[in-house]
């Protein structure tokens, strides 16, 4: 809302924002006069002051402008193609809303939506929203005619947790800092992604990364902060609205399908330095790692709902669209992993216990935070082949297994709903199938899938991620996720990689890890290597790998091998892999086995 303020209390409205102060009094009034035809305000505060902010977005004006302009915030609409559904209030322009009834047409909107976001803003950072129910500000009909020259507006309001719950005590901030350097300290101290830093166990507190890393704890376990929640994954965004999560006492939430009403998914274009998402990939805890979490660090002091300025894009559906879509999205268990998962709740959890011992700090937290406990599967089974898709499988290795089963047998559609469901209750090798499935028909909802399996370590989903990435020219990208799967003894993927630096000139890291791929059994890599010696006239290594190649039945290395072989005059050699060559349907090398044999 608006409110008057002192020119002395300028200072104290500097100290209460996080970014530079700047007083846009002149600014404005320059502008608005001369594009605005109202004139005349009806705006009436009583109160002792010079200036006027409006404490959502922290914009200062004179109280002699107001008594001239009208439509302070009014802007053109934008992208008015995307709109069915109206358009949102934020300063300066007018935002479309969209309104879906279907999945198709929901996948549609977020593709377009998308589309939209990478293209006008390309040097920024595109992040999502979910939210079971749109929020939005609240002022007097007199304010909303002020600014945006209408009270019939849609002005939504993302405000943080900070700015609607009671924020922690000092004390109580110190204690979660001391809480979180524990947990670091316990976590590298065997991790192995951590080996490095085994001898600063406090490693993050002697950088400039303690204060953030602090921050970033406290947004996603549920503490009040003054940073907005977002993610790079649609899917995390769908999930969140349509669910809720309610308090069932002494940390522990359940989870609920939102019914009745309307979800909504916010497209937001961040500038780069507002959002901290990259510096959390490697964050020791599970839940901001699955749920591809980062934060918009912009919401400060009087700038409450600054967020909003960056929306550039609503999309809005019902509830029920949850029936169509849920064997898509993660589950509750897997976003919000339990204390046997992730080593930072079960922590928390003792933190729950000793509120009991009348720690004001600990109980004050206790208040705050949250998880989900992991449900055990149903083991009961009903209908009449407990191998179907009507049947209630006992667990996901079940669902797979039965899904695998039905797809030998040729029954594909009940093989999918039940890999759809093993999928949704976090079996990776499900989830791999599920996102190659979906994504050899086109539907882009199969790479979720993939990256969801790849981020939890799957390799074969890690390998067909960096496939992807390189299909659509990524190559660092997919470099990434092929070194992964390497790593992780993923011959396929360790091919793949040795292919990717052969394609891009990398030769010496090519040799390597084509030489670990044909080590590990792939004729392809052998034959892929041999050509790599060949072009180096290094002869004697590529007739090694060339025939590693050839005795394992690939056509191309026995055809090469057969050339080198007449090279050198070994003639009867020759014939053999020309024929063996021919015989694995290498048309060429008839041809060159045809020759040989005229001349004997």
């Amino acid at each position: 809302m608006l409110r008057i303020v002192t020119k002395q209390a300028i200072e104290e409205i500097v100290e209460h924002n996080a970014e530079p102060f700047i007083d846009e009094t002149g600014i404005n009034a320059v502008f608005l006069d001369s594009a605005s035809q109202h004139t005349g305000s009806t705006f009436a505060v009583e109160g002792e002051g010079d200036y006027i902010i409006d404490d959502e977005y922290g914009r200062v004006w004179s109280r002699e402008f107001f008594g001239r302009a009208r439509q302070v915030y009014g802007g053109p609409q934008v992208y008015e193609g995307f709109s069915n559904y109206g358009f949102l209030a934020v300063p300066f322009r007018q935002v479309p809303r969209r309104r879906v009834e279907t999945r198709h047409e929901l996948y549609g909107a977020l593709r377009a939506l998308y589309d939209i976001a990478k293209e006008r803003y390309s040097d920024r950072v595109i992040v999502w929203r979910g939210q079971a129910k749109e929020h939005q500000v609240v002022r007097p009909h007199h304010e909303r005619e002020l600014l945006f020259g209408s009270s019939d507006i849609v002005e939504p309001s993302v405000r943080p947790s900070g700015t609607r719950r009671a924020p922690l005590s000092d004390t109580a901030q110190a204690v979660w800092s001391i809480l979180v350097q524990r947990h670091l300290a316990r976590v590298t101290s065997y991790d192995p992604a951590h080996r490095a830093m085994e001898t600063q166990k406090a490693w993050p507190y002697a950088t400039h990364l303690g204060p953030f890393l602090s921050l970033a704890f406290a947004q996603h376990y549920g503490l009040p902060t003054p940073a907005l929640d977002v993610t790079t994954d649609i899917g995390v965004a769908l999930w969140f609205a349509l669910n809720t999560l309610t308090n069932a006492g002494d940390g522990n939430t359940v989870p609920a399908g939102a019914a009745g009403g309307e979800g909504v998914v916010y497209c937001i274009a961040s500038e780069k330095g507002q959002y901290f998402g990259k510096d959390l990939k490697d964050l020791v805890a599970l839940r901001p790692q699955r749920q591809y979490g980062g934060f918009l660090a912009s919401n400060w002091g009087n700038s409450k709902n600054r967020v909003a300025r960056y929306i550039i894009g609503a999309v809005y559906f019902p509830h029920e669209i949850a029936r169509e879509i849920t064997s898509e999205l993660p589950t509750a268990e897997y976003l919000f992993p339990g204390p046997y998962e992730d080593k930072f709740v079960a922590m928390l959890q003792e933190v729950a216990m000793y509120r009991r011992h009348r720690s004001a700090a600990l109980a004050a937290i206790a208040e705050h935070i949250y998880w989900v406990e992991r449900q055990r599967a149903p083991t009961q089974t009903s209908g009449t082949d407990s191998g179907g898709a009507d049947g209630v499988v006992g667990n996901p290795d079940e669902d797979y297994l039965a899904g695998r089963i039905c797809f030998m047998k040729g029954d594909y559609e009940n093989a999918e709903l039940l890999i759809q469901r093993a999928a949704a209750r976090g079996h990776l090798a499900a989830m791999t199938w599920l996102g190659t499935l979906l994504s050899d028909r086109g539907d882009p909802v199969g790479e979720r899938w993939t990256r969801r399996a790849a981020e939890a370590g799957q390799p074969d989903a890690m390998n067909n991620l960096g496939l992807s990435s390189e299909k659509r020219g990524e190559d660092a990208e997919a470099e990434r996720w092929f070194l992964r799967a390497a790593r992780l003894n993923n011959v396929t993927a360790a091919y793949n990689l040795g292919s990717l630096f052969y394609r891009t000139g990398r030769r010496n890291d090519a040799k390597e890890w084509l030489a670990i791929a044909s080590e590990a059994g792939d004729p392809d890599a052998a034959c892929n290597l041999g050509k790599l010696f060949y072009d180096d006239n290094d002869l004697q290594a590529a007739e090694k790998w060339f025939r590693v190649g050839a005795e394992a039945g690939q056509a191309q290395a026995a055809h090469n091998l057969g050339h080198l072989c007449k090279r050198d005059g070994r003639k009867e050699e020759a014939i053999h892999w020309f024929r063996r060559a021919t015989d694995l349907g290498d048309p060429d090398a008839h041809y060159y086995l045809g020759q040989l044999t005229e001349q004997q």
